[in-house]
């Protein structure tokens, strides 16, 4: 696509390219795509911009009672007129696990990251974090019980600075009903955070 002029504004034209390759096995439990991108952006008097950029999805049900999903990408971009590089990433990943209504595990996985360069600076950024909950309730018992745990960790830095902080989260609650009109709950919570910064 092409853009420009504008009043007062110097020409300036925009070219993307985006290609993406699905698959799909004969069973149809399993699904995978495969993506690419490049965006250039650039005119007289205003410099260049470009964008390259990758990604990939994935489901799969093959295993009996589960689900495995997951999807990242990762970008690096540059500009010219300030020399300034950027890039950035993401990965997730989702498992559940179900034993008919009885019995549920959610498991999570993700990692982000950012990171910007210049020839005078640079700054970063990482955040890592595993989560879990599980929910269960016999058929027609007048108990449940569900836990999550957490943990996550995430680590900036800036020129010379660093700072990492970690954070764990632990969560049991329990409910029980012996009459229709009587129900008694208890839960638990432990939390725990560290910080540490270094120059």
């Amino acid at each position: 696509n092409y853009s420009g002029p504008g009043i007062g504004l110097p020409v300036s034209q925009t070219t993307r390219l985006d290609m993406i390759q699905r698959y799909s096995p004969r069973h149809r439990k399993e699904s995978y795509s495969v993506g690419f991108n490049r965006s250039l952006t650039g005119g007289e008097g205003v410099g260049s911009d470009k964008m390259d950029g990758l990604n990939f999805t994935m489901q799969s049900n093959r295993f009996k009672q589960q689900t495995l999903e997951a999807e990242g990408s990762l970008e690096r971009g540059t500009r010219s007129s300030s020399g300034l590089t950027r890039q950035s990433s993401l990965l997730k990943v989702h498992h559940t696990y179900r034993e008919l209504a009885e019995l549920t595990v959610d498991n999570n996985a993700n990692l982000t990251s950012s990171s910007d360069n210049t020839e005078m600076s640079s700054t970063s950024f990482i955040n890592r974090e595993v989560n879990s909950t599980m929910f269960f309730q016999p058929p027609e018992a007048p108990y449940s019980v569900i836990g999550t745990a957490r943990v996550n960790v995430s680590d900036v830095s800036a020129q010379q600075t660093s700072t990492r902080t970690r954070v764990a989260n632990l969560n049991l609650s329990a409910s029980y009903r012996p009459h229709e009109y009587i129900t008694m709950s208890a839960g638990a919570n432990v939390n725990v955070t560290n910080s540490e910064r270094t120059q």
